[in-house]
């Protein structure tokens, strides 16, 4: 039995037709919806559930493929400000976590009180991992750094009352959602 791969089918105006740079060629979608409230303090850690703890993860079908992660956090808060920065890893299968150095992003927030404010931080990035071989899982994390002076990372926090309690009044998701995208070369 004969088997035919082509990445595209041309006509003879030079039109292509089927696979082109570009396009998506599956999509894995995670959210966290609980609320996590970290600590005061200027160290690095990472973020809670499947945003951090690199379970997060796209198998690919390409040996030339790029990856989009689209990443959006849904930072809450009390009655004061906030800035909170943070920082994506990945790795191929198993191998060392490598901090992705143009998908850093910062979060500044800051309302008067407390009743259902929260701020949606979104990052788009496109990874380049290198060649790989067809069947090789590219995984991602993120952490997250306050500051010593009111950095607490208050993620999925909000209320319909001008409150504190640690509650997720408006059912918010902190998501990541990775896609495999088509490259010729």
């Amino acid at each position: 039995m004969a088997t035919l791969l082509v990445d595209s089918v041309k006509d003879s105006s030079g039109n292509h037709y089927g696979l082109r740079s570009g396009n998506i060629l599956q999509t894995r979608f995670y959210e966290y919806t609980a609320v996590f409230e970290g600590v005061s303090e200027s160290v690095q850690r990472e973020l809670p559930g499947i945003l951090g703890n690199g379970l997060a993860g796209i198998t690919m079908h390409g040996t030339n493929n790029h990856v989009l992660c689209e990443t959006t956090l849904q930072v809450g808060h009390n009655s004061t400000w906030r800035q909170n920065a943070f920082r994506q890893y990945y790795r191929v299968n198993q191998g060392s976590w490598t901090p992705h150095n143009n998908a850093n992003f910062l979060s500044y927030t800051y309302v008067e009180s407390s009743s259902g404010m929260l701020r949606s931080t979104k990052v788009m990035t496109i990874l380049d991992p290198g060649t790989l071989t067809v069947g090789d899982t590219i995984y991602f994390k993120y952490t997250y750094q306050g500051h010593q002076n009111g950095g607490i990372l208050h993620l999925n926090k909000n209320n319909s009352s001008n409150s504190t309690a640690v509650l997720n009044g408006f059912s918010v998701a902190s998501t990541m959602q990775l896609s495999e995208i088509y490259r010729t070369s």
